[in-house]
């Protein structure tokens, strides 16, 4: 049997009284027990009114009139109950997230807010939902684009946080403990008490020598030792979308509300005592005939203002059991905008879709978030073997702390008031009882309407798994002012940012100056990109393109670090040709040298990872839109299969480059051949080709852009059967080495044929070679010491995303003195 049913089962026993025998005394009856009883009920409406409480008025409102008792009272020994008054109630073993879920505004690592297409729900779990506050006079700040968290906001001044004021107690509290820096919402209900009622008995001396001040230090203190809301614990709690949707009540309406519900609940209790205490009312207002017994009226009035008591003690529980804070903008300037971008994902056995969320086109003055008081449940231990505090230890198993002290408080008088009002309108005439139950309803008129923005949906699209950065910044890219007007599923259009690729691909030179990343009207392509790894740094997301990323970030150090650990310069710079739209453009990467103590290279691997992750989005999304005219083949849908993609590994007709390739990788004659084979299935979606055909001229002189008569031809390819994302990463990494091993700057540091000299280098395969059969010759091999270990290091890191790892550095003399030309593959 539940606890509400034992609740109602007793309240009817204590209130019934004899059966009557008339029908105008069953009639009295039924109107007199109709309004107590539908105040019982109401458990919904009551758990949706108190979990978005955040004030005193708000728990005034709800005592007035109230709607919902047994579910105000199991709601706060649920939050603040001690453990045997949880067992009564059946949440003995109750876990907090189920309260919180239920019961509180807050979120936390354990309860999130979702959107699932439909509305805002509320859920068990740890979804990967993140909050974006875009400040738009910051959109022109090349390291953030206007783009923030709450802590990197916080880091950056731009915004000041500030506990939630309590417009009631901010009205009426002391100046002086206004002025202080006590954090107000962080005190418990029964200190608050002790504060004002200390603050009615002193006088003005008395607050100068500043006794109260320390009193309510020490108990602020006291209570907030050991806070659990660390800077990490924020950081893992989910964002408060539907509070920052609807921005909380306003307090004009919270004082209106407040004031109409208790002019209407004491006219009530004026006009009982009217009908039953004014000779003409009570000839009116008689109860089965005869004048209205003498005890009635007290019974019900004690009844209903312990009831409101009661119940203004368990709103307040529940409301004292979560910590507001509100961010407002450091400096003046236009008011934040939120995002909020939601990951797919199955929480609690529900499936939710990717989203970007935001606000309406009416902007916030601040941001809040609401965050549980996990402290509030928790009880001090003693010492029982001494006999001494066996008083103290039985008074603390009834209640450990002043916050279960007042929950007992509520319960008390929330029951007695009940069975008080229940008994004394039965006694009255049966307008008693519809007047409070007018008063029910007015009340609950008011309630719903102050709670109105509980109904307030984002505005917000419906977005591809896995890719909700990029679309966000491609939108951005497109437009800096892309925030819609009333919905954001106008705004599914997003530019196309794709990487370059073609039969006679060309790679672009490097340079070992550092370079300017600074954001041009022109460079769309790079913005986009810069947006994209700002949203990554934010996030902390993992996506389908964050392993490779990293292989191919360690990759490029494991090279660096190998040939060029001596060089002076401190840092090398190449580019990639992309497409934006319409416009073609070029994405710049950049390693750094620590110029520390090690001394190494270091590529950053987000960089990497926007670049692989815009380039799959634009793919994934080409490929969707193909879809119709496939095949249905759904085995073959799966992104993640292999798939047989063509690259290119030079020129075709260069004799040296064959030469170069089975001297140091050995014969891919087969491999080549596979590419023209009839018998290969090329996939319906991207199949290459990835890789280059060459590299571009350094300068712009006659001489560079003289083409030789061996590089003429189609160029060589293989054919790779691998994921789509390991072959976009291979690309990158290729470029990479096209363009350390052309660049200019290069032939004229030495520190590259120091680490390649000769005495490094030794023949391999000998044994295939025959003197009389000249033909032999093209079976020996070349193995390079320092080669060698590079492609063992890049094997072992590339785990498996960059497969078989092959680098061949042809070095060839000029002017026998520098290197000439070098080539790079990976398969």
């Amino acid at each position: 049997m539940s606890a509400r049913t034992v609740l109602v089962a007793l309240t009817v026993i204590l209130a019934a009284p004899a059966a009557a025998d008339t029908g105008d005394d069953y009639s009295n009856n039924l109107f007199s027990d109709i309004a107590p009883l539908l105040a019982l009920f109401g458990e919904q409406f009551a758990k949706q009114f108190m979990s978005q409480s955040m004030s005193w008025l708000d728990n005034i409102i709800f005592a007035m009139a109230p709607l919902g008792i047994l579910t105000a009272i199991v709601a706060a020994i649920r939050v603040g109950g001690p453990p045997w008054l949880r067992a009564v109630v059946g949440r003995a073993r109750e876990n907090d997230a189920i309260v919180e879920m239920e019961l509180k505004s807050s979120t936390s690592h354990e309860v999130c807010e979702l959107w699932n297409g439909r509305g805002i729900v509320r859920t068990m779990g740890r979804p990967e939902v993140q909050q974006i506050i875009y400040l738009e006079d910051h959109q022109k700040d090349q390291k953030t684009f206007g783009l923030h968290t709450v802590e990197s906001a916080m880091e950056a001044e731009l915004l000041r946080a500030a506990t939630y004021e309590d417009p009631l107690v901010s009205r009426f509290r002391n100046p002086i403990v206004k002025s202080s820096a006590l954090r107000w919402k962080s005190l418990s209900v029964f200190t608050k008490l002790k504060l004002f009622w200390h603050l009615r008995k002193r006088d003005s001396e008395d607050l100068e020598n500043n006794a109260i001040l320390m009193f309510v230090t020490r108990q602020k203190s006291t209570l907030t030792n050991g806070d659990p809301h660390s800077e990490t614990a924020e950081q893992e709690s989910a964002p408060n979308i539907s509070l920052n949707l609807h921005g909380g009540s306003k307090s004009e309406e919270l004082y209106a509300a407040a004031l109409c519900g208790i002019v209407l609940q004491f006219g009530m209790l004026v006009f009982c005592g009217f009908s039953v205490y004014h000779p003409a009312f009570s000839q009116r207002f008689p109860k089965n005939g005869r004048p209205v017994g003498a005890n009635a009226f007290p019974i019900m009035a004690l009844g209903t203002i312990l009831l409101m008591v009661g119940m203004l003690i368990c709103s307040a529980v529940v409301e004292q059991s979560t910590v507001e804070t509100e961010y407002l903008r450091q400096q003046e300037g236009p008011n934040a905008r939120l995002l909020w971008l939601q990951k797919s994902d199955t929480v609690s056995d529900q499936a939710f879709d990717s989203f970007v969320l935001g606000q309406s086109s009416s902007r916030r003055d601040r941001i809040l978030t609401s965050r549980r008081q996990d402290n509030e449940r928790t009880t001090t231990s003693t010492d029982h073997s001494d006999t001494t505090n066996h008083k103290a230890n039985w008074v603390e198993t009834i209640a450990s702390n002043r916050t279960e002290a007042f929950t007992l408080l509520g319960v008390f008088f929330g029951l007695s008031g009940f069975i008080l009002q229940f008994q004394g309108l039965r006694s009255m005439n049966w307008s008693a009882s519809i007047a409070q139950l007018v008063c029910i309803f007015l009340m609950t008129i008011w309630r719903a309407w102050i709670r109105r923005g509980m109904i307030a949906n984002p505005v917000y699209t419906k977005l591809r798994e896995h890719h909700e950065m990029d679309w966000l910044a491609l939108r951005i890219a497109k437009d800096s002012n892309f925030w819609p007007p009333d919905d954001l599923r106008h705004l599914s259009e997003h530019l196309a940012w794709e990487i370059l690729t073609n039969d006679n691909n060309i790679a672009c030179v490097g340079s070992w100056e550092p370079g300017s990343f600074s954001y041009l009207d022109a460079e769309k392509a790079q913005y986009a990109l810069n947006i994209r790894q700002r949203l990554g740094q934010l996030t902390n997301w993992d996506g389908p393109a964050s392993r490779l990323s990293i292989a191919v970030a360690d990759s490029i150090e494991i090279v660096l670090n190998t040939l060029f650990d001596h060089t002076n310069h401190s840092a090398f710079t190449w580019s990639l040709k992309v497409r934006i739209g319409d416009i073609d453009g070029k994405i710049r990467f950049k390693v750094d040298k620590n110029i520390g103590i090690n001394g190494m290279w270091e590529m950053d691997a987000t960089h990497i990872e926007a670049a692989l992750s815009l380039w799959l989005f634009h793919i994934h999304e080409k490929d969707e839109s193909k879809k119709e005219e496939s095949r249905n083949d759904w085995l073959r849908k799966d992104k993640s299969l292999k798939r047989k993609i063509r690259r290119l590994l030079g020129p075709g007709g260069s004799e040296a480059l064959h030469r170069d390739i089975k001297w140091w990788i050995g014969d891919i004659d087969d491999k080549t051949k596979s590419n023209e084979s009839n018998n290969v299935r090329q996939s319906s979606g991207f199949a290459g080709p990835v890789g280059f055909a060459g590299v571009e001229p350094s300068n712009t002189t006659q001489a560079d852009v003289k083409v030789d008569n061996e590089t003429s031809g189609p160029p060589l390819t293989v054919v790779s059967n691998v994921s789509l994302e390991s072959s976009l990463a291979q690309h990158i990494f290729s470029s990479f080495m096209w363009a350390i091993v052309n660049d200019n700057s290069a032939e004229k540091d030495d520190n590259l044929a120091k680490q390649l000299n000769k005495d490094e280098t030794s023949i391999v395969r000998e044994d295939l070679f025959r003197i009389d059969n000249p033909e032999t010759l093209l079976s020996l091999g070349l193995e390079n010491k320092v080669h060698h270990s590079c492609t063992q290091y890049l094997q072992e890191t590339s785990n498996g995303g960059c497969c078989r790892v092959h680098t061949a550095v042809h070095a060839r003399t000029r002017d026998a003195r520098t290197l000439g030309e070098g080539c790079a593959g990976i398969y």
